[in-house]
């Protein structure tokens, strides 16, 4: 291997080790190419080219995310939101929740892998609901949902930490590993959810908005 294909591979290395920390620092809004890798901002690597919202085109649009084999996110308009960012609040969650509760089968994993993101433009009324405390509402205005084992409707906000996305995504993740949504969330009828991961959820939240800007 000469000395310049040795390089490359050398600073791709470092790349990937600096990316992947959770404490990796904030990269500037830009985008560097090595071949066919990019480095996405805040820090976030894909092996290939994923596809962009396409702004000339009709909405709602279902479009690919960047690292994950089939999650899409469909689109109401292309500035809600970078898939980059997307993908990237997606990595973050994961990251935290194997650290917190892991995740020895890859089942949450394998669910952000098949996941459906559909951003909203307006809250929902909706039927038959629980708020955080498990008190049940025969009406509510939401601003999020989970639709089936592997979609979440999201309303969309000025930043993706201020929606229900993370919130979302800890349903996701409990309906996978523990055998049910829990709709009541702290509540007494489902057994899944408690005040961890309330707590969970406020800290994903805090750490993209504050050290990531999302």
């Amino acid at each position: 291997m000469n000395f310049k294909i040795a390089r490359k591979y050398l600073t791709l290395t470092l790349l990937i080790a600096l990316f992947l920390s959770s404490d990796a620092p904030t990269i500037p809004n830009t985008v560097m190419r090595i071949g066919v890798i990019r480095a996405i901002p805040p820090t976030f690597i894909t092996i290939e080219q994923t596809e962009d919202c396409r702004q000339e085109e009709p909405f709602p649009q279902n479009n690919p995310l960047p690292y994950y084999t089939h999650a899409t996110q469909t689109q109401f308009s292309c500035d809600f939101y970078d898939k980059d960012y997307v993908a990237w609040t997606m990595f973050v969650f994961y990251e935290l929740w194997e650290k917190e509760f892991g995740d020895p089968e890859k089942k949450v994993k394998n669910a952000l892998d098949h996941l459906e993101i559909q951003w909203g433009e307006e809250r929902r009324e909706v039927h038959n609901v629980y708020d955080i405390n498990g008190n049940f509402f025969e009406s509510s205005s939401v601003s999020g949902l989970v639709e089936g084992p592997y979609i979440v409707w999201v309303w969309a906000e000025d930043k993706i930490s201020n929606t229900s996305l993370v919130h979302e995504l800890t349903h996701i993740a409990l309906m996978h590993v523990c055998g049910s949504a829990d709709p009541d969330h702290e509540g007494d009828k489902f057994a899944c959810w408690s005040e961890e991961h309330s707590s969970f959820i406020n800290d994903v939240n805090l750490k993209l908005s504050t050290i990531y800007g999302l």
